[in-house]
């Protein structure tokens, strides 16, 4: 909810542009407003409701002509845009409070408050983006960039000097991906390289799993040096279900990868077998994002094959190559 003086400020931002009297207040306290402006309301004064952050608020504005639908409208887009800053939806929550729920066990009374104040709707999902920059610590610079691409309603907090955390959640209005609009804005505006884990969508009292899962995602994509900038919890089972194995067991994996010949296959290969396998097995797309003929691709396959002994157009084969390519990239890529 609003403070008092949060409503004021607000209502003499307007008083300022539209040069007339305007007053923003709380909808319990309407009947008091009623009251001692009960003798001279008449046309010289438009009320109207405004619901905002899942509050009611009467706005009342002095001026001699009726408000038209298209003034009203823009007046409560405005106050809108205002109040969505975290500074007024959440004025005794600070940015500690925020770093409390990603990554301390919190009891759900505490996360739901805080939750509302950052004005998220408790009934639809969000996930967590965590944003690292691989060079410079300007996490408080992207955090400003970030606040600017998307309408749908997100709070971001500067966990370190070089990691950013977003806590987003669509507004069904707006198909927008937000990861790679991140990526592509940090690069242009700051020319700065960064790396992104996302995790899967959970619910807001949820959100420190969904911190969790982003940080493991990135942690994973780092570890294993993906080429892509953004990595999906969800996208990453593979490596994840690696990441539990025991170093001996790693180790035995590794060593079956070469005794069936994955040290023979070349970069270009590799990267064939990659987008194969992220295509879903898909002939023809594989072979528009390689950009090459599916008859080139297909002799690709062939001579994975004949190396490894994996035909990996089909399910099972598939799978295995899969595992052990990843363990095998994983250990290549740690001994350098």
């Amino acid at each position: 909810m609003l403070t008092e003086k949060q409503l004021k400020d607000i209502s003499n931002r307007l008083s300022y542009i539209l040069g007339c009297n305007v007053r923003l207040i709380h909808e319990q306290k309407s009947d008091n407003l009623i009251l001692e402006d009960s003798e001279n309301l008449g046309d010289k004064h438009n009320i109207c409701n405004l619901k905002l952050g899942g509050i009611t608020y009467i706005m009342v504005v002095e001026d001699e002509e009726p408000l038209t639908n298209r003034e009203l409208n823009l007046i409560k887009k405005f106050i809108t845009e205002i109040v969505e800053d975290v500074k007024y939806l959440a004025p005794n929550i600070t940015e500690k409070d925020v770093i409390r729920i990603l990554t301390k066990t919190t009891d759900e009374k505490t996360v739901e408050d805080i939750m509302k104040h950052l004005g998220f709707n408790m009934n639809e999902d969000i996930s967590v983006i965590l944003v690292k920059m691989l060079s410079n610590s300007m996490a408080s610079q992207v955090a400003s960039i970030v606040k600017h691409i998307s309408t749908n309603h997100l709070a971001s907090v500067v966990i370190s000097e070089d990691i950013l955390a977003v806590i987003y959640q669509k507004n069904n209005k707006e198909d927008i991906d937000l990861e790679k609009k991140i990526v592509d804005a940090v690069e242009s505006e700051l020319l700065q390289n960064i790396k992104i884990g996302v995790s899967s969508l959970k619910e807001p009292i949820k959100v420190k799993e969904a911190y969790l899962e982003s940080f493991e995602a990135l942690n994973i994509g780092l570890e294993h040096q993906l080429p892509n900038k953004i990595y999906n919890y969800r996208e990453l089972l593979v490596y994840r279900l690696i990441s539990k194995v025991s170093e001996n067991t790693v180790l035995k994996l590794y060593k079956e990868a070469m005794e069936l010949g994955l040290h023979k296959l070349s970069n270009e290969e590799i990267k064939t077998a990659n987008i194969f396998l992220n295509s879903n097995l898909n002939i023809s797309e594989a072979a528009r994002k390689l950009y090459v003929h599916r008859n080139t691709l297909n002799y690709r396959l062939d001579k994975i094959q004949k190396d490894t002994g994996f035909d990996i157009r089909v399910f099972n084969d598939a799978i295995k190559f899969k595992t052990l390519l990843v363990i095998y990239m994983y250990m290549n890529n740690k001994v350098k």
